[in-house]
């Protein structure tokens, strides 16, 4: 039977027919007809011992032929007026009435049928098992199709995303790109500022040398600059080395108790020993005592020891010239630098230097130093000769000083011969001047035992160029060892030590005298 509240199709028809029959011939009576729809019902019973499924897939046909029905248009009358309807139809057509009807015995349904029994719809059968397979299918199909839509989205999405990271490539490729034109041109930039900046450098050298030449030429025009032969230094040279000689000639003619102790006393203040006895050294008198009035008197003057060139600004310009240079004589550039500065020094300096108080000072505590220093050799009656002649020494190195400061040369004074202090040096003749001239050279050996004079170097050349060359100007006054001297040294003993400290005696009381003796 279908649902109670849900009517057969056949109901439904008829209700729609017999209420519009009703609403437009209410008096019109119709014969009673056996529908379609109750013959498919009699079908429907005749099937109820089928498969349950069968059944149940009709149930649910009929559910949706129901559902379907919903949206028929349906007259609704009141159950009286249909009942009342039926009932005159029935009379009207001579066909009995439900209630004239015979009730049939539920028993004989299932065997033989009354073609005036009412036949009542039974059950539907269920689904067949293949709709509940095609059901599953769906529903599987469309959980793919879900399944595809999201991964479809995601597809998308991705290729979106792609797409954005492909024009971010590309967008940074160019950058790349550019960044690289931009290197590679700022790398030839350089390049080219690199060889501007080397072209402006020997421009800026070239137009430097030009300006110092263009210098030169004005000091040189002016008189403040002017060029020195090399003949007139070794004229100069010569002629300080004569008034040395002529000064311990004529001056230092004294001859003091112990001798060779005063000789060797002297060595040892200028730094010097010798291999000879000290009964022996009384040879080297003459060389000891001129050496000591080079580096007491000359070099004071050249070396800068006192400020007697142009005060103390011409002895700090001489120390750097004379001792700063001497550490760097294998340095070109380092010389052509001095040479420049001195010549810029020089531009400031008077034409001549001044002989002021302060110079005059410088000099007579030089005068008084040096006659300390040979007060044993010096006689009583020589030492106003000894002072004029040691001042006229000082002001002729001093003439020399100043012509060697205003060449662009550099000067060195260097004591060619003294050796290590260990081995004697090798005699040299290049450099070297052998003072035992009148001897014969048989009696001689190459060994040089004592160095009286310096040698004049220079470096350079009066226009300012060829400092990696020097030339000896004057070479250095040595003494060479004598034979005869050494052999007999050998011979004889050493003396005692009661006559050292004789001669120590006698010089410290020689010493404490003079200095008693008022300064003539």
């Amino acid at each position: 039977m279908p649902p109670r509240g849900i009517g057969t199709p056949s109901r439904r028809r008829g209700s729609l027919e017999s209420s519009h029959i009703d609403d437009e011939n209410p008096t019109v009576e119709t014969p009673t007809v056996a529908s379609p729809a109750r013959a498919q019902d009699e079908k429907c019973q005749d099937s109820e011992g089928e498969n349950p499924s069968v059944t149940d897939g009709a149930d649910e046909d009929y559910q949706d032929n129901v559902v379907s029905g919903k949206t028929r248009i349906k007259v609704k009358t009141s159950r009286n007026l249909r009942s009342t309807a039926s009932k005159q139809d029935s009379a009207q057509l001579g066909s009995p009435t439900l209630s004239q009807t015979e009730t049939p015995n539920p028993k004989k349904r299932g065997h033989e049928k009354h073609e005036d029994e009412v036949v009542r719809p039974g059950k539907r059968g269920r689904k067949p098992a293949v709709q509940t397979e095609v059901k599953n299918f769906e529903t599987t199909i469309y959980g793919l199709l879900d399944d595809f839509k999201s991964k479809a989205h995601g597809f998308e999405a991705s290729k979106t995303k792609n797409q954005e990271l492909r024009l971010q490539f590309n967008a940074l490729k160019k950058e790349h790109k550019k960044a690289q034109q931009a290197l590679h041109h700022q790398e030839e930039l350089e390049e080219l500022q690199s060889s501007k900046i080397d072209q402006l450098q020997n421009e800026c050298r070239s137009l430097r040398r030009m300006l110092e030449k263009a210098i030169d030429d004005a000091r040189q025009d002016s008189g403040r600059y002017t060029k020195f032969s090399d003949s007139d230094i070794t004229t100069e040279w010569g002629q300080l080395a004569f008034n040395v000689r002529g000064l311990v000639t004529q001056c230092l003619t004294k001859r003091p108790v112990n001798e060779c102790d005063s000789i060797e006393t002297l060595m040892r203040q200028l730094g010097r020993r010798s291999s000879l006895s000290v009964c022996d050294i009384a040879s080297l008198r003459v060389a000891v005592l001129r050496r000591l009035i080079w580096e007491k008197v000359i070099l004071g003057v050249l070396l800068g020891k006192r400020p007697i060139w142009h005060g103390a600004a011409g002895q700090l310009l001489t120390q750097i010239v004379s001792i700063k240079g001497q550490k760097q004589p294998n340095n070109p550039h380092c010389l052509e630098m001095i040479s420049h500065m001195k010549l810029r020094a020089m531009n400031d300096f008077n034409e001549e230097p001044q002989l002021d108080e302060t110079t005059k000072e410088a000099i007579n505590g030089l005068i008084d130093a040096t006659r300390l220093s040979l007060w044993q050799f010096l006689p009583s009656c020589e030492v106003e000769n000894f002072q004029k002649r040691t001042m006229d020494l000082t002001m002729a190195a001093r003439n020399l000083h100043t012509m060697m400061m205003k060449s662009k040369a550099i000067f060195f004074l260097r004591w060619l011969g003294d050796g290590d202090g260990k081995q004697l040096a090798q005699y040299d003749p290049e450099s070297m001047e052998a003072m035992q001239s009148h001897m014969d050279a048989h009696t001689l050996q190459n060994d040089v035992e004592f160095v009286e004079a310096p040698a004049l170097v220079k470096y350079g050349n009066a226009d300012g160029e060829g400092f990696e060359f020097s030339t000896t100007l004057c070479k250095a006054s040595v003494v060479l060892r004598d034979v005869e001297i050494i052999s007999t040294s050998e011979d004889e003993t050493m003396p005692s030590t009661a006559s050292h400290d004789k001669a120590s005696d006698d010089l410290s009381n020689a010493a404490t005298k003079i200095k008693s003796e008022p300064e003539q």
